[in-house]
């Protein structure tokens, strides 16, 4: 029986240490040298952010652009589906502007 409580005990001790373990070397690692590469990247990860949402708003309005300019009877129900789901905000809630000078054209044939 005492082989038992032996497993059992040497079982919980390695849950705990196979968990904490890397915790606490995580905890003693200095973290500056990562904070500041991190850092660095910051202003590129942003300009990245900045692109991706200017092509965003661009293709947004193109799609409306579209929806307005070519709506026929042939292709209504198609414009009015892709008017449905174009977004009105964008992930950060921010309403998105409406533009004229962003056009599609449907290809005829």
């Amino acid at each position: 029986m005492s082989s038992v409580y032996n497993m059992l005990f040497f079982v919980v001790l390695m849950a705990y240490g196979l968990f904490n373990l890397p915790l606490y070397l995580w905890k003693c690692y200095d973290n500056r040298e990562s904070l500041y590469s991190e850092l660095e990247r910051a202003h590129v990860v942003r300009k990245e952010y900045r692109d991706s949402l200017t092509e965003f708003y661009t293709v947004v309005n193109q799609c409306r652009n579209m929806v307005q300019n070519n709506k026929t009877s042939a292709n209504a129900k198609f414009m009015d589906i892709l008017e449905k789901e174009l977004p009105s905000k964008d992930l950060d809630g921010q309403t998105i502007g409406v533009s004229k000078n962003f056009t599609l054209d449907i290809k005829k044939g």
